[in-house]
Protein backbone atom coordinates (compact mmCIF):
# COMPACT_ATOMS: atom_id res chain seq x y z
CA UNK A 1 0.00 0.00 0.00
CA UNK A 2 1.39 3.47 -0.86
CA UNK A 3 2.54 5.51 2.12
CA UNK A 4 0.05 8.31 1.43
CA UNK A 5 -2.92 5.97 1.39
CA UNK A 6 -1.75 4.30 4.60
CA UNK A 7 -1.43 7.63 6.36
CA UNK A 8 -4.93 8.62 5.29
CA UNK A 9 -6.33 5.43 6.74
CA UNK A 10 -4.53 6.01 10.00
CA UNK A 11 -5.86 9.53 10.39
CA UNK A 12 -9.37 8.11 10.31
CA UNK A 13 -8.83 6.00 13.41
CA UNK A 14 -7.76 8.32 16.23
CA UNK A 15 -10.12 8.28 19.21
CA UNK A 16 -9.89 10.87 21.96
CA UNK A 17 -11.23 9.70 25.34
CA UNK A 18 -11.72 12.29 28.10
CA UNK A 19 -12.39 10.46 31.34
CA UNK A 20 -11.40 10.33 35.02
CA UNK A 21 -12.76 6.87 35.77
CA UNK A 22 -12.53 3.33 34.54
CA UNK A 23 -14.69 3.78 31.42
CA UNK A 24 -11.86 5.45 29.49
CA UNK A 25 -9.45 2.65 30.25
CA UNK A 26 -12.12 0.15 29.26
CA UNK A 27 -12.66 1.86 25.91
CA UNK A 28 -8.91 1.96 25.31
CA UNK A 29 -8.48 -1.76 26.07
CA UNK A 30 -11.40 -2.81 23.91
CA UNK A 31 -10.72 -0.68 20.85
CA UNK A 32 -6.94 -0.61 20.46
CA UNK A 33 -6.77 -4.32 19.46
CA UNK A 34 -9.21 -3.37 16.68
CA UNK A 35 -6.76 -0.91 15.19
CA UNK A 36 -7.95 2.31 16.81
CA UNK A 37 -5.42 4.72 18.30
CA UNK A 38 -6.98 5.70 21.64
CA UNK A 39 -5.69 8.89 23.28
CA UNK A 40 -6.74 8.90 26.93
CA UNK A 41 -6.73 12.19 28.87
CA UNK A 42 -8.26 13.37 32.14
CA UNK A 43 -8.78 17.09 31.45
CA UNK A 44 -10.60 19.10 28.81
CA UNK A 45 -7.63 21.45 28.33
CA UNK A 46 -5.35 18.53 27.47
CA UNK A 47 -8.06 17.15 25.19
CA UNK A 48 -8.12 20.41 23.21
CA UNK A 49 -4.34 20.24 22.78
CA UNK A 50 -4.60 16.76 21.30
CA UNK A 51 -7.60 17.80 19.21
CA UNK A 52 -5.43 20.45 17.56
CA UNK A 53 -2.46 18.11 17.20
CA UNK A 54 -4.20 15.03 15.75
CA UNK A 55 -6.86 14.46 13.12
CA UNK A 56 -9.29 12.96 15.64
CA UNK A 57 -11.80 10.42 14.33
CA UNK A 58 -14.25 10.65 17.23
CA UNK A 59 -14.39 11.86 20.83
CA UNK A 60 -15.65 10.13 23.99
CA UNK A 61 -16.25 12.30 27.04
CA UNK A 62 -17.36 11.26 30.48
CA UNK A 63 -20.42 12.95 31.92
CA UNK A 64 -18.42 13.84 35.06
CA UNK A 65 -16.29 16.19 32.93
CA UNK A 66 -19.18 18.03 31.26
CA UNK A 67 -18.68 21.59 32.49
CA UNK A 68 -18.38 25.03 30.94
CA UNK A 69 -15.04 24.19 29.32
CA UNK A 70 -16.37 20.95 27.87
CA UNK A 71 -19.44 22.67 26.43
CA UNK A 72 -17.16 25.28 24.88
CA UNK A 73 -14.99 22.53 23.40
CA UNK A 74 -17.99 20.75 21.87
CA UNK A 75 -19.30 24.06 20.51
CA UNK A 76 -15.89 24.75 18.94
CA UNK A 77 -15.82 21.33 17.31
CA UNK A 78 -19.32 21.80 15.94
CA UNK A 79 -18.36 25.16 14.38
CA UNK A 80 -15.48 23.68 12.38
CA UNK A 81 -15.64 21.77 9.12
CA UNK A 82 -14.00 18.74 10.72
CA UNK A 83 -17.07 17.99 12.88
CA UNK A 84 -15.80 14.91 14.72
CA UNK A 85 -18.50 12.77 16.35
CA UNK A 86 -18.78 13.37 20.09
CA UNK A 87 -20.02 10.51 22.29
CA UNK A 88 -20.95 11.10 25.91
CA UNK A 89 -20.43 8.17 28.28
CA UNK A 90 -23.20 8.30 30.91
CA UNK A 91 -26.46 6.88 32.11
CA UNK A 92 -28.94 7.87 29.40
CA UNK A 93 -31.57 9.24 31.77
CA UNK A 94 -29.12 11.90 32.99
CA UNK A 95 -28.15 13.44 29.66
CA UNK A 96 -30.92 16.04 29.40
CA UNK A 97 -30.23 17.25 32.91
CA UNK A 98 -26.53 17.71 32.24
CA UNK A 99 -26.26 19.13 28.72
CA UNK A 100 -27.71 22.22 27.04
CA UNK A 101 -30.18 21.45 24.24
CA UNK A 102 -27.96 22.92 21.52
CA UNK A 103 -25.16 20.56 22.56
CA UNK A 104 -27.60 17.65 22.75
CA UNK A 105 -28.63 18.25 19.15
CA UNK A 106 -25.00 18.01 18.06
CA UNK A 107 -24.15 14.74 19.80
CA UNK A 108 -23.93 11.65 17.62
CA UNK A 109 -24.74 9.09 20.30
CA UNK A 110 -24.49 8.35 24.01
CA UNK A 111 -23.67 5.20 25.90
CA UNK A 112 -24.52 3.83 29.30
CA UNK A 113 -21.49 3.28 31.52
CA UNK A 114 -22.40 -0.39 31.47
CA UNK A 115 -22.02 -0.72 27.69
CA UNK A 116 -21.15 -4.12 26.24
CA UNK A 117 -18.18 -4.73 23.98
CA UNK A 118 -20.42 -5.59 21.02
CA UNK A 119 -22.48 -2.42 21.37
CA UNK A 120 -19.32 -0.34 21.55
CA UNK A 121 -17.81 -1.96 18.45
CA UNK A 122 -21.05 -1.64 16.50
CA UNK A 123 -21.44 2.07 17.14
CA UNK A 124 -17.78 2.95 16.62
CA UNK A 125 -17.53 0.94 13.40
CA UNK A 126 -20.72 2.53 12.07
CA UNK A 127 -19.48 6.05 12.77
CA UNK A 128 -16.06 5.15 11.34
CA UNK A 129 -17.70 3.92 8.13
CA UNK A 130 -19.75 7.09 7.81
CA UNK A 131 -16.65 9.21 8.29
CA UNK A 132 -14.87 7.22 5.60
CA UNK A 133 -17.71 7.94 3.20
CA UNK A 134 -17.61 11.63 4.13
CA UNK A 135 -13.84 11.76 3.53
CA UNK A 136 -14.24 10.06 0.14
CA UNK A 137 -16.97 12.56 -0.80
CA UNK A 138 -14.82 15.49 0.35
CA UNK A 139 -11.85 14.31 -1.70
CA UNK A 140 -14.11 13.73 -4.69
CA UNK A 141 -15.40 17.30 -4.43
CA UNK A 142 -11.82 18.62 -4.22
CA UNK A 143 -10.87 16.63 -7.33
CA UNK A 144 -13.84 18.17 -9.14
CA UNK A 145 -12.73 21.67 -8.10
CA UNK A 146 -9.25 21.06 -9.52
CA UNK A 147 -10.76 19.77 -12.76
CA UNK A 148 -13.12 22.77 -12.92
CA UNK A 149 -10.18 25.17 -12.55
CA UNK A 150 -8.51 23.46 -15.49
CA UNK A 151 -11.71 23.67 -17.53
CA UNK A 152 -12.10 27.37 -16.75
CA UNK A 153 -8.46 28.13 -17.57
CA UNK A 154 -8.66 26.34 -20.93
CA UNK A 155 -11.85 28.18 -21.88
CA UNK A 156 -10.94 31.65 -20.61
CA UNK A 157 -7.49 31.75 -22.21
CA UNK A 158 -9.08 31.41 -25.66
CA UNK A 159 -11.99 33.80 -25.08
CA UNK A 160 -11.90 37.28 -26.53
CA UNK A 161 -12.26 40.11 -24.02
CA UNK A 162 -15.20 42.23 -25.17
CA UNK A 163 -15.18 45.70 -23.65
CA UNK A 164 -17.62 46.19 -20.73
CA UNK A 165 -19.17 42.74 -21.19
CA UNK A 166 -20.41 41.35 -17.86
CA UNK A 167 -20.92 37.69 -16.98
CA UNK A 168 -22.25 36.20 -13.76
CA UNK A 169 -22.04 32.42 -13.74
CA UNK A 170 -22.88 30.46 -10.59
CA UNK A 171 -22.93 26.67 -10.62
CA UNK A 172 -25.51 24.69 -8.70
CA UNK A 173 -22.81 22.03 -8.31
CA UNK A 174 -19.02 22.17 -8.64
CA UNK A 175 -19.11 21.94 -12.43
CA UNK A 176 -21.25 24.31 -14.46
CA UNK A 177 -23.19 23.31 -17.56
CA UNK A 178 -23.45 26.96 -18.68
CA UNK A 179 -20.67 28.47 -20.77
CA UNK A 180 -20.03 31.74 -22.59
CA UNK A 181 -17.57 31.70 -25.52
CA UNK A 182 -16.34 34.79 -27.34
CA UNK A 183 -14.14 35.27 -30.41
CA UNK A 184 -13.31 37.73 -33.17
CA UNK A 185 -13.87 36.44 -36.68
CA UNK A 186 -11.23 37.27 -39.33
CA UNK A 187 -13.90 39.45 -41.02
CA UNK A 188 -13.92 41.57 -37.78
CA UNK A 189 -17.33 40.39 -36.58
CA UNK A 190 -17.59 39.54 -32.88
CA UNK A 191 -19.08 36.13 -32.08
CA UNK A 192 -20.66 35.22 -28.74
CA UNK A 193 -21.89 31.67 -28.09
CA UNK A 194 -23.87 31.16 -24.88
CA UNK A 195 -24.66 27.51 -24.11
CA UNK A 196 -26.60 25.60 -21.47
CA UNK A 197 -26.13 21.82 -21.28
CA UNK A 198 -28.99 19.69 -20.00
CA UNK A 199 -29.01 19.50 -16.19
CA UNK A 200 -26.03 20.67 -14.16
CA UNK A 201 -22.85 19.37 -12.54
CA UNK A 202 -20.28 17.05 -14.07
CA UNK A 203 -22.71 15.33 -16.42
CA UNK A 204 -23.78 18.69 -17.85
CA UNK A 205 -20.16 19.78 -18.35
CA UNK A 206 -19.29 16.72 -20.44
CA UNK A 207 -19.27 18.66 -23.72
CA UNK A 208 -17.76 21.91 -22.45
CA UNK A 209 -14.19 21.38 -23.63
CA UNK A 210 -14.88 19.94 -27.10
CA UNK A 211 -17.44 22.67 -27.85
CA UNK A 212 -15.04 25.37 -26.64
CA UNK A 213 -12.22 23.94 -28.72
CA UNK A 214 -14.35 23.61 -31.85
CA UNK A 215 -15.74 27.13 -31.52
CA UNK A 216 -12.31 28.76 -31.30
CA UNK A 217 -10.77 26.67 -34.07
CA UNK A 218 -13.66 27.11 -36.49
CA UNK A 219 -13.76 30.90 -35.99
CA UNK A 220 -10.03 31.07 -36.72
CA UNK A 221 -10.61 29.03 -39.89
CA UNK A 222 -13.16 31.66 -41.04
CA UNK A 223 -16.20 29.39 -40.77
CA UNK A 224 -19.47 31.30 -40.80
CA UNK A 225 -21.62 31.30 -37.66
CA UNK A 226 -24.09 28.96 -39.38
CA UNK A 227 -21.37 26.47 -40.30
CA UNK A 228 -19.90 26.60 -36.79
CA UNK A 229 -23.27 25.67 -35.31
CA UNK A 230 -23.69 22.89 -37.87
CA UNK A 231 -20.30 21.38 -36.99
CA UNK A 232 -20.86 21.62 -33.24
CA UNK A 233 -24.26 19.99 -33.62
CA UNK A 234 -22.73 17.09 -35.55
CA UNK A 235 -20.12 16.56 -32.83
CA UNK A 236 -22.73 16.65 -30.05
CA UNK A 237 -24.90 14.11 -31.87
CA UNK A 238 -21.91 11.78 -31.62
CA UNK A 239 -20.80 12.72 -28.07
CA UNK A 240 -23.94 13.19 -26.02
CA UNK A 241 -25.98 10.30 -24.61
CA UNK A 242 -29.67 10.06 -25.43
CA UNK A 243 -31.68 12.64 -23.54
CA UNK A 244 -28.88 15.21 -23.31
CA UNK A 245 -28.70 18.28 -25.54
CA UNK A 246 -27.30 21.80 -25.61
CA UNK A 247 -29.59 24.82 -25.66
CA UNK A 248 -27.67 27.81 -27.00
CA UNK A 249 -27.80 31.34 -28.24
CA UNK A 250 -25.33 32.74 -30.75
CA UNK A 251 -24.82 36.43 -31.44
CA UNK A 252 -22.97 37.98 -34.37
CA UNK A 253 -21.97 41.61 -33.86
CA UNK A 254 -21.20 43.35 -37.16
CA UNK A 255 -19.35 46.46 -36.08
CA UNK A 256 -18.99 47.87 -39.60
CA UNK A 257 -22.74 47.80 -40.27
CA UNK A 258 -23.72 48.30 -36.61
CA UNK A 259 -26.00 45.29 -36.52
CA UNK A 260 -26.41 42.18 -34.40
CA UNK A 261 -27.69 38.83 -35.54
CA UNK A 262 -29.23 36.48 -32.97
CA UNK A 263 -30.03 32.77 -33.23
CA UNK A 264 -31.80 31.37 -30.18
CA UNK A 265 -32.19 27.62 -29.81
CA UNK A 266 -33.96 26.61 -26.60
CA UNK A 267 -32.74 29.49 -24.41
CA UNK A 268 -34.87 32.11 -22.62
CA UNK A 269 -35.59 35.27 -24.60
CA UNK A 270 -32.64 37.50 -25.41
CA UNK A 271 -33.39 41.13 -24.50
CA UNK A 272 -32.32 44.21 -26.45
CA UNK A 273 -32.39 47.22 -24.13
CA UNK A 274 -32.55 50.92 -25.03
CA UNK A 275 -31.18 52.97 -22.15
CA UNK A 276 -32.51 56.24 -23.60
CA UNK A 277 -36.16 55.21 -23.41
CA UNK A 278 -35.59 52.90 -20.44
CA UNK A 279 -37.32 49.94 -22.02
CA UNK A 280 -36.96 46.56 -23.69
CA UNK A 281 -37.18 47.27 -27.42
CA UNK A 282 -36.71 43.76 -28.78
CA UNK A 283 -36.93 40.18 -27.55
CA UNK A 284 -35.29 37.38 -29.54
CA UNK A 285 -37.38 34.31 -28.82
CA UNK A 286 -36.24 30.74 -29.28
CA UNK A 287 -36.78 29.65 -32.89
CA UNK A 288 -34.20 26.88 -33.35
CA UNK A 289 -33.78 23.34 -32.12
CA UNK A 290 -31.15 22.88 -29.36
CA UNK A 291 -27.95 21.23 -30.57
CA UNK A 292 -27.34 17.52 -30.21
CA UNK A 293 -30.93 16.42 -30.95
CA UNK A 294 -31.35 16.24 -34.74
CA UNK A 295 -29.14 16.69 -37.77
CA UNK A 296 -29.11 20.19 -39.24
CA UNK A 297 -27.32 22.05 -41.97
CA UNK A 298 -26.15 25.62 -42.19
CA UNK A 299 -28.99 26.61 -44.54
CA UNK A 300 -31.59 25.78 -41.86
CA UNK A 301 -30.05 28.22 -39.34
CA UNK A 302 -31.40 31.75 -39.67
CA UNK A 303 -30.16 34.73 -37.64
CA UNK A 304 -32.55 37.56 -36.81
CA UNK A 305 -30.70 40.80 -37.51
CA UNK A 306 -31.39 44.29 -36.15
CA UNK A 307 -29.58 47.60 -36.03
CA UNK A 308 -27.83 48.61 -32.81
CA UNK A 309 -26.96 51.99 -31.27
CA UNK A 310 -24.61 53.10 -28.53
CA UNK A 311 -27.57 53.27 -26.14
CA UNK A 312 -28.33 49.57 -26.61
CA UNK A 313 -27.51 46.65 -24.35
CA UNK A 314 -28.03 42.92 -24.82
CA UNK A 315 -29.06 40.69 -21.90
CA UNK A 316 -28.90 36.88 -22.09
CA UNK A 317 -29.75 34.42 -19.34
CA UNK A 318 -29.96 30.71 -18.66
CA UNK A 319 -33.25 29.27 -17.43
CA UNK A 320 -31.56 28.80 -14.05
CA UNK A 321 -32.08 32.55 -13.48
CA UNK A 322 -35.87 32.50 -13.78
CA UNK A 323 -36.01 29.14 -11.99
CA UNK A 324 -34.35 30.52 -8.83
CA UNK A 325 -36.42 29.68 -5.75
CA UNK A 326 -36.73 31.69 -2.56
CA UNK A 327 -36.72 30.18 0.93
CA UNK A 328 -40.47 29.46 0.70
CA UNK A 329 -40.19 27.66 -2.63
CA UNK A 330 -41.53 30.54 -4.75
CA UNK A 331 -39.97 30.87 -8.21
CA UNK A 332 -38.51 34.15 -9.51
CA UNK A 333 -40.15 33.64 -12.91
CA UNK A 334 -39.93 35.55 -16.19
CA UNK A 335 -42.26 38.40 -15.25
CA UNK A 336 -40.34 39.30 -12.10
CA UNK A 337 -37.01 39.06 -13.92
CA UNK A 338 -38.27 41.45 -16.61
CA UNK A 339 -39.36 43.88 -13.89
CA UNK A 340 -35.84 43.74 -12.44
CA UNK A 341 -34.45 44.31 -15.92
CA UNK A 342 -36.60 47.38 -16.57
CA UNK A 343 -35.99 48.86 -13.12
CA UNK A 344 -32.24 48.61 -13.63
CA UNK A 345 -32.01 50.05 -17.13
CA UNK A 346 -31.36 53.66 -16.16
CA UNK A 347 -28.68 52.79 -13.61
CA UNK A 348 -24.97 52.85 -14.42
CA UNK A 349 -24.47 49.65 -12.44
CA UNK A 350 -27.61 47.95 -13.79
CA UNK A 351 -26.01 44.52 -14.05
CA UNK A 352 -24.93 44.53 -10.41
CA UNK A 353 -28.30 45.84 -9.26
CA UNK A 354 -30.13 43.04 -11.06
CA UNK A 355 -27.84 40.38 -9.63
CA UNK A 356 -28.17 41.86 -6.13
CA UNK A 357 -31.95 41.59 -6.39
CA UNK A 358 -31.77 37.98 -7.57
CA UNK A 359 -29.44 37.08 -4.69
CA UNK A 360 -31.74 38.88 -2.25
CA UNK A 361 -34.74 36.97 -3.61
CA UNK A 362 -32.96 33.61 -3.26
CA UNK A 363 -31.84 34.21 0.30
CA UNK A 364 -30.49 31.01 1.82
CA UNK A 365 -32.34 28.70 -0.61
CA UNK A 366 -30.29 26.14 -2.54
CA UNK A 367 -29.80 26.63 -6.27
CA UNK A 368 -31.66 24.07 -8.38
CA UNK A 369 -29.78 24.85 -11.60
CA UNK A 370 -26.78 26.81 -12.86
CA UNK A 371 -27.43 30.56 -12.93
CA UNK A 372 -25.84 32.66 -15.68
CA UNK A 373 -26.59 36.25 -16.69
CA UNK A 374 -24.76 38.03 -19.52
CA UNK A 375 -24.81 41.70 -20.49
CA UNK A 376 -23.14 43.34 -23.50
CA UNK A 377 -23.38 47.15 -23.65
CA UNK A 378 -22.57 48.68 -27.04
CA UNK A 379 -21.69 52.21 -25.94
CA UNK A 380 -17.91 51.88 -25.89
CA UNK A 381 -17.78 49.10 -28.49
CA UNK A 382 -19.34 51.36 -31.12
CA UNK A 383 -17.58 54.52 -29.91
CA UNK A 384 -14.15 52.94 -30.44
CA UNK A 385 -14.75 52.05 -34.10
Amino acid sequence: MPVLAKNKLETLRYLLVIDVRYEGVKIKKQLEPKGYHVLLVTTVSRAMQLYREYRINMIFISIELIDKDAVEMITTIRSEEREQPVIVVLEKNKIKKCLPEKIMNGLNDNFSKLFSKNILFTHVNLIDSLLGIRLFHSEWIEDQKVAKNIFDAVINTRNLIIEDMRIHCQAADVFCGDMVLTAKHPNDDLYVLFVDLTGHGLSAAIAILPVSDMFSNLVEKEFSAEMILQEINARLLYLLPTGMFMACCMIKINLAEKTIGVWNAGMPDVYLIDTLVNDITKQFVSSGVPLGIVEMNADSIHFETVKIKACNQIFMLSDGVTDVLDEKGNMLGICQFERLLKNGIDKADSFDKIMDEIVRFKGSAVLQDDVTLVMIPFKNILRNL
